[in-house]
């Protein structure tokens, strides 16, 4: 998406931002944030520590670019520190 020489960032989220406010005068390109939202649902699924900020902005619309893009820098500066899963067939999943 073109970010790749951001600075990364050490939280997933401004701590002083509210997420639900609506910057009015910022135009987003829906396809771009969408397609964003998406990739870091994806992502999340083994890399807990970005899950709930994810689901939140999954849920408001094209307002929440910066925090999506936030998150990403954030993803920049945590390398390695994702669930990592080995293939192998005794492996068995159990959830509560």
């Amino acid at each position: 998406m073109g970010k790749t020489a951001c600075k990364p960032a050490s939280t997933p989220v401004n701590p002083n931002k509210k997420l639900g406010s609506v910057e009015h005068d910022v135009v987003v390109n829906k396809e771009m944030h969408q397609k964003l939202v998406g990739r870091l649902t994806y992502l999340s699924h083994t890399r807990l520590n970005i899950a709930f900020v994810v689901s939140l902005i999954s849920q408001f619309k094209e307002a929440q670019l910066q925090v999506a893009l936030r998150i990403g820098q954030y993803l920049k500066g945590t390398p390695g520190r994702g669930i990592l899963s080995k293939r192998n067939n005794n492996a068995s999943l159990q959830t509560y």
